[in-house]
């Protein structure tokens, strides 16, 4: 099947997660469920912007530094920001103000400290002020009922600021997707655990939990599985509590490939098998009591790309927007290729002088896996792609 038909037939089944209201303190990175709107105006009252001299600017009219205005201050009062009095100010004279204190009735300006000459308890200015300068008005930034966010946004820490601002400390948003993964091999453990002859430390658990995590997914990462039917299915039923099951290892053909058999007892439903992607070809998933399933291959390479791609397609089908970073890149040297299969090429982006580079990992012997950051995936219709060409990549970072 067609690599991202396969895809989003899976994710036209997936069932949008609940909504639920948290703190603001939690909200980072979740995804408004409904319409967030302010409850006052911001500020709630006319304020300074700024520490200086409160005044009526009437009395500043006509000042030059040829013919300087004078205006007393009264040192009985000074403002405050956060003072609970209200100041009954004497329009003749000015008054000491904080910045974000509220500037009283009867004055219209504030002038900037550095702006005046105090002296002999007057301060001296050489140009004339204009009404409401200096002034952060009622309402300047929002009005009492403004929609400050919509629905299906993606809360930044800019945007959890203005919550804040606007006094909202709980906000209703989507239920963190909860994703089980579980990677299968008698050749596999856990890191930490003594190595013995014919096993090696399997990590793709780790690679795909930390994926998910940095979309805001909640990761219940069941470790390693042996390959038996018996392991499996129990391993599947527990994970089954969460919105999507992610298996990676045991969907080739050979004798201890035994995913899609354990699938079978178990009642659930198989969606689509094998796709035209290379490395990644042998994937396969479903259905199981409304949960996704999805079984990765063995590889990282494929089970990587097809992972994201299909997290890419869930996250716009649920939330409108596409969580995975992308750029158009410049082609660091040549990819050749099967025609008829698409092809996950893994490799390093790099921004330099303007521009992003995408360095592809043709061998082992090229860059470093530790250098890999990023993924493009070349399209069926092509046998290869030159250096320098235009290319659209993804990252992991």
């Amino acid at each position: 099947m067609d690599f991202y038909e396969a895809l989003e037939k899976l994710v036209s089944l997936a069932k949008p997660p609940n909504k639920e209201i948290i703190p603001l303190r939690n909200a980072f990175g979740r995804i408004t469920a409904s319409s967030v709107f302010s409850r006052h105006p911001n500020p709630p009252f006319t304020c300074s912007k700024w520490d200086g001299f409160a005044l009526n600017s009437k009395l500043t009219e006509g000042a030059s530094p040829e013919n300087p205005v004078v205006i007393p201050i009264d040192s009985t009062v000074k403002i405050f920001a956060g003072m609970k009095e209200r100041i009954k100010p004497r329009v003749n004279c000015c008054y000491s103000i904080t910045s974000g204190a509220v500037l009283p009735e009867g004055l219209d300006a504030v002038i900037k400290l550095e702006e005046v000459e105090i002296k002999n308890g007057t301060i001296i200015i050489k140009h004339p002020i204009a009404s409401l300068d200096g002034l952060w008005l009622e309402g300047s930034f929002w009005e009492k009922d403004k929609e400050l966010l919509k629905p299906f946004t993606k809360l930044s820490s800019v945007s959890v600021f203005f919550l804040a601002e606007a006094g909202i400390d709980q906000v209703e948003v989507f239920k963190k997707p909860k994703i089980a993964i579980i990677a299968i091999g008698d050749e596999l453990v856990e890191p930490g655990i003594p190595l013995r002859f014919g096993v090696r430390y399997g990590g793709i658990q780790y690679l795909l939990g930390s994926i998910g995590e940095s979309l805001v997914m909640e990761v219940i990462n069941l470790g390693i599985i042996p390959d038996n039917v018996s392991s499996l299915t129990s391993s599947f039923l527990e994970a089954s509590e969460a919105d999507l099951i992610v298996t990676v290892g045991g969907t080739g053909q050979g004798e201890k490939d035994l995913v899609e058999t354990s699938w079978e007892k178990l009642g659930a439903s198989l969606v689509f098998r094998d796709i035209n992607l290379i490395p990644g070809k042998s994937a396969k998933g479903g259905l199981f009591k409304e949960k996704i399933w999805l079984a990765l291959p063995g590889g990282f390479m494929g089970a990587t790309v097809i992972f994201m791609e299909f997290l890419d397609r869930l996250f716009k089908r649920w939330f409108y927007y596409s969580p995975i970073p992308g750029y158009e890149a410049n082609l660091n040297s040549d990819i050749f290729k099967k025609e008829g299969f698409y092809v996950g090429i893994f490799g390093k982006i790099e921004f330099a002088k303007g521009l992003v580079l995408f360095h592809p990992l043709i061998d082992k012997k090229g860059n470093a896996l530790y250098e890999i950051n990023g993924y493009t995936v070349v399209e069926p219709r092509v046998d290869k792609v030159l250096r320098n060409s235009v290319c659209y990549v993804k990252t992991f970072q």
